[in-house]
């Protein structure tokens, strides 16, 4: 199955009103709220979806990663770690790449993402990718197969999709490619941004900003 997972999972303390205003108070622009509707855990350019799973925030969208993975701080960042300040947070990306970064108590523990020309890897191992470290992700039949170039690059996007995987077990209580048909089924608010309609018409040089600068 080719999983779209572009997912911020945010340990809360206590409950959040989803709104415009606490779009905005994330660092998001020129998002609108729309409706409630079935939660989309990789959404399309242009949309957002907030919902609550037992403790975890869930905050949906397609480039949201791209905003943690950055070497310094990022403003969205900056206004999410301001809201949630000692905070577990997850971010996962499952899609053309593979990423994940790890926030305790408004410390980025751990970051990583591979990718086509992308390797970012700062941080210690967690827990999650020190088990799937002591696995074999590469049986023998393939390593016959590969160069040791090959092999090096396989198992890094192995293990960062395993690790990934295994991260959800925290907010899930199971992996969320174990996770039963139903389980998949949550709700939130959905939030578009009505600009992009004006991107993909008119070109790239009228690009939307999604997100503070």
């Amino acid at each position: 199955m080719g999983w779209k997972i572009y997912t911020t999972f945010i340990k809360t303390k206590e409950k959040v009103e989803i709104n415009n205003a606490f779009v905005r108070s994330l660092g998001f622009l020129n998002f609108d709220l729309t409706e409630k509707t079935e939660f989309i855990f990789g959404p399309k350019l242009g949309e957002l979806f907030i919902g609550v799973y037992k403790d975890y925030l869930m905050i949906a969208h397609s480039t949201l990663s791209f905003e943690f993975e950055q070497e310094s701080k990022t403003k969205t960042e900056s206004k999410i770690l301001s809201v949630f300040p000692d905070a577990e947070i997850i971010n996962l990306h499952i899609g053309h790449i593979l990423s994940f970064c790890v926030f305790e108590n408004g410390r980025k523990v751990r970051r990583k993402s591979v990718g086509d020309e992308i390797f970012e890897n700062t941080g210690e191992l967690i827990e999650e990718e020190l088990y799937w470290k002591n696995q074999q992700l590469i049986n023998k039949e393939e390593l016959d197969e590969i160069t040791k170039q090959e092999y090096q690059i396989e198992l890094e996007n192995r293990l960062t999709y395993e690790t990934c995987f295994e991260l959800t077990k925290r907010v899930f209580g199971k992996r969320f490619d174990e996770l039963d048909t139903e389980e998949y089924n949550h709700h939130g608010f959905k939030f578009v941004n009505k600009l992009m309609e004006i991107e993909k018409i008119l070109g790239e040089k009228y690009k939307i900003k999604q997100f503070e600068e």
